[in-house]
Protein backbone atom coordinates (compact mmCIF):
# COMPACT_ATOMS: atom_id res chain seq x y z
CA UNK A 1 0.00 0.00 0.00
CA UNK A 2 3.14 2.49 0.67
CA UNK A 3 4.08 3.10 -2.85
CA UNK A 4 0.41 2.70 -4.35
CA UNK A 5 0.45 6.71 -4.80
CA UNK A 6 0.20 6.33 -9.06
CA UNK A 7 -3.53 4.56 -8.09
CA UNK A 8 -4.43 6.27 -5.31
CA UNK A 9 -4.07 9.52 -7.55
CA UNK A 10 -5.65 8.05 -10.53
CA UNK A 11 -8.73 7.38 -8.62
CA UNK A 12 -9.12 11.10 -7.32
CA UNK A 13 -8.72 12.21 -10.10
CA UNK A 14 -11.34 9.91 -11.92
CA UNK A 15 -13.63 11.83 -9.34
CA UNK A 16 -12.45 15.04 -10.41
CA UNK A 17 -10.32 15.70 -7.81
CA UNK A 18 -6.70 17.87 -7.93
CA UNK A 19 -4.02 15.84 -7.20
CA UNK A 20 -1.02 18.52 -5.98
CA UNK A 21 1.78 16.32 -6.24
CA UNK A 22 4.55 19.12 -6.12
CA UNK A 23 2.03 21.51 -8.02
CA UNK A 24 -0.23 24.79 -6.69
CA UNK A 25 -3.52 25.87 -7.51
CA UNK A 26 -4.85 29.24 -6.88
CA UNK A 27 -8.20 29.44 -4.45
CA UNK A 28 -10.01 32.87 -5.87
CA UNK A 29 -12.73 32.35 -3.05
CA UNK A 30 -10.02 33.20 -0.13
CA UNK A 31 -7.27 34.43 -2.33
CA UNK A 32 -5.32 31.93 -1.48
CA UNK A 33 -2.80 29.68 -2.98
CA UNK A 34 -2.42 25.83 -2.09
CA UNK A 35 0.95 24.37 -2.50
CA UNK A 36 0.92 20.37 -2.63
CA UNK A 37 4.22 18.44 -2.18
CA UNK A 38 4.76 14.89 -3.15
CA UNK A 39 5.90 12.64 0.05
CA UNK A 40 8.33 15.05 1.36
CA UNK A 41 9.03 11.66 3.67
CA UNK A 42 10.84 9.51 1.36
CA UNK A 43 12.12 12.81 -0.26
CA UNK A 44 9.82 12.52 -3.21
CA UNK A 45 8.97 16.53 -3.30
CA UNK A 46 10.36 18.88 -5.05
CA UNK A 47 9.95 22.59 -2.70
CA UNK A 48 10.97 24.51 -6.15
CA UNK A 49 8.67 23.28 -8.53
CA UNK A 50 5.80 23.14 -6.30
CA UNK A 51 5.98 27.04 -5.74
CA UNK A 52 6.79 27.20 -9.12
CA UNK A 53 3.95 29.95 -10.06
CA UNK A 54 3.23 31.24 -6.52
CA UNK A 55 3.42 34.83 -6.18
CA UNK A 56 5.59 35.74 -3.49
CA UNK A 57 4.15 37.48 -0.54
CA UNK A 58 0.40 35.96 -0.91
CA UNK A 59 -1.61 34.06 1.30
CA UNK A 60 -0.28 30.33 0.81
CA UNK A 61 -1.18 27.13 2.25
CA UNK A 62 1.26 24.27 2.24
CA UNK A 63 -0.10 20.78 2.06
CA UNK A 64 2.73 18.46 3.13
CA UNK A 65 3.06 14.86 4.43
CA UNK A 66 5.46 15.27 6.98
CA UNK A 67 6.02 18.15 9.28
CA UNK A 68 9.33 17.86 8.97
CA UNK A 69 9.19 20.12 5.86
CA UNK A 70 9.65 23.06 7.95
CA UNK A 71 13.29 22.65 8.46
CA UNK A 72 13.45 22.97 4.21
CA UNK A 73 11.58 26.35 3.84
CA UNK A 74 13.32 29.05 3.20
CA UNK A 75 12.63 32.77 4.29
CA UNK A 76 11.29 33.92 0.54
CA UNK A 77 9.15 30.79 0.62
CA UNK A 78 7.32 30.53 4.02
CA UNK A 79 3.73 29.94 3.79
CA UNK A 80 1.00 31.23 6.16
CA UNK A 81 -0.39 27.94 7.06
CA UNK A 82 0.95 24.40 6.89
CA UNK A 83 -0.98 21.35 7.20
CA UNK A 84 0.40 17.87 7.70
CA UNK A 85 -0.43 14.69 9.25
CA UNK A 86 2.98 12.16 9.56
CA UNK A 87 2.88 11.61 12.75
CA UNK A 88 -0.32 10.18 13.58
CA UNK A 89 -0.02 12.67 16.76
CA UNK A 90 1.89 9.56 18.38
CA UNK A 91 -0.99 6.79 17.32
CA UNK A 92 0.07 5.42 20.32
CA UNK A 93 -0.53 7.36 23.90
CA UNK A 94 0.02 6.47 27.21
CA UNK A 95 -1.09 8.31 30.51
CA UNK A 96 1.57 10.76 31.85
CA UNK A 97 3.82 9.64 29.41
CA UNK A 98 2.29 11.43 25.88
CA UNK A 99 3.34 9.39 22.75
CA UNK A 100 5.85 6.91 22.63
CA UNK A 101 9.19 8.11 20.47
CA UNK A 102 8.75 5.39 18.17
CA UNK A 103 4.88 6.26 17.15
CA UNK A 104 6.19 9.80 15.55
CA UNK A 105 8.75 8.38 12.89
CA UNK A 106 9.96 12.08 12.58
CA UNK A 107 13.14 14.46 12.73
CA UNK A 108 12.00 16.64 15.20
CA UNK A 109 10.24 13.62 17.07
CA UNK A 110 7.72 15.02 19.84
CA UNK A 111 8.64 18.52 19.06
CA UNK A 112 5.59 18.94 16.25
CA UNK A 113 4.09 15.92 17.58
CA UNK A 114 0.25 17.10 17.03
CA UNK A 115 -1.95 20.44 16.86
CA UNK A 116 -0.97 24.05 16.06
CA UNK A 117 2.56 25.39 16.55
CA UNK A 118 3.23 29.07 16.16
CA UNK A 119 6.60 29.50 13.86
CA UNK A 120 6.42 33.25 13.46
CA UNK A 121 5.11 34.10 9.96
CA UNK A 122 4.07 30.26 9.54
CA UNK A 123 1.07 28.47 11.63
CA UNK A 124 1.74 24.78 11.75
CA UNK A 125 -1.14 22.52 12.23
CA UNK A 126 -0.08 18.68 12.58
CA UNK A 127 -3.46 16.28 12.45
CA UNK A 128 -3.89 13.08 13.79
CA UNK A 129 -4.69 11.55 10.33
CA UNK A 130 -7.20 9.75 9.29
CA UNK A 131 -5.40 5.87 9.67
CA UNK A 132 -2.50 4.03 11.43
CA UNK A 133 1.25 3.79 11.01
CA UNK A 134 2.67 0.20 11.79
CA UNK A 135 0.67 -1.36 14.39
CA UNK A 136 -2.73 -1.45 13.29
CA UNK A 137 -4.07 0.64 16.50
CA UNK A 138 -4.60 4.12 17.77
CA UNK A 139 -4.86 5.06 21.84
CA UNK A 140 -5.83 8.08 23.34
CA UNK A 141 -5.64 9.42 19.58
CA UNK A 142 -9.05 10.01 17.08
CA UNK A 143 -8.63 10.79 13.27
CA UNK A 144 -8.84 14.17 12.41
CA UNK A 145 -11.14 15.58 9.58
CA UNK A 146 -10.44 19.68 8.63
CA UNK A 147 -13.38 21.98 6.62
CA UNK A 148 -12.18 24.32 4.79
CA UNK A 149 -15.11 26.68 6.19
CA UNK A 150 -13.00 27.52 9.48
CA UNK A 151 -10.28 28.38 7.92
CA UNK A 152 -9.64 32.00 7.54
CA UNK A 153 -6.70 33.17 5.65
CA UNK A 154 -6.85 36.59 5.78
CA UNK A 155 -7.09 36.33 9.25
CA UNK A 156 -3.23 34.72 9.17
CA UNK A 157 0.19 37.48 8.64
CA UNK A 158 1.20 37.64 4.47
CA UNK A 159 4.51 35.46 4.47
CA UNK A 160 7.50 38.06 3.65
Amino acid sequence: MLFRSEEVSALLSKFGLTVLKNKNIFWPEKNTWIVGLDDNYWGFHDLKKAFSDVPKNTPTILLAHSPDIVDELTEDRKPNLILSAHTHCGQIRLPFLGALPFTIPTQNGKKFEGGLYDLGKTKLFVTCGVGETGTRARLDRKSTRLNSSHTDISRMPSSA
